[in-house]
């Protein structure tokens, strides 16, 4: 039996339970176990649709299984819960540039930037997604400003 059927659709433990499968779904993920991470984080948000880690972490494991639109969509969930973490744009940018949507990842690289200043990688992935536009100059500032923050390929 599941949480809810113990709990009841307003149970008081709900959050507890979330966290648990997240807890859970989370060593799956560092354990390169992305099928079992997304079982158990799908739980999680079952329980706690506002469990914001869990989305980024489900993200994460789509991400890493390829699945790429499925990953935008728990970045874009995690993003309207948290918009002020540079890491999920980050992200998010890396799986529209896999879908070969650079000017999106550009956008997200844009916001992650504006919010870190010094996030070094994702000015050099910005400089990887101008790359594939044709934009040299924009690409070669990027790259440029990656290395002078430490960033090394």
């Amino acid at each position: 039996m599941n949480a809810s059927g113990l709990l009841g659709d307003h149970g008081l433990y709900a959050d507890q339970f979330a966290n648990q499968y997240y807890t859970s779904g989370t060593e799956h993920l560092d354990q390169e176990r992305y099928s079992q991470a997304i079982e158990d984080l799908n739980e999680a948000i079952r329980l706690d649709p506002q469990h914001v880690n869990a989305y980024y972490n489900r993200g994460n494991a789509y991400r890493k299984l390829g699945l790429y639109e499925l990953a935008i969509l728990d970045f874009d969930a995690y993003i309207r819960l948290d918009p002020d973490d540079a890491s999920a744009y980050f992200k998010r940018a890396y799986a529209f540039d896999e879908l070969g949507q650079h000017d999106r990842a550009i956008e997200d690289l844009d916001e992650a930037i504006r919010i870190d200043p010094t996030y070094a990688v994702a000015y050099n992935n910005r400089g990887v997604a101008y790359q594939s536009l044709g934009e040299r100059e924009l690409a070669e500032r990027d790259f440029q400003k990656a290395k002078e923050l430490g960033y090394v390929p």
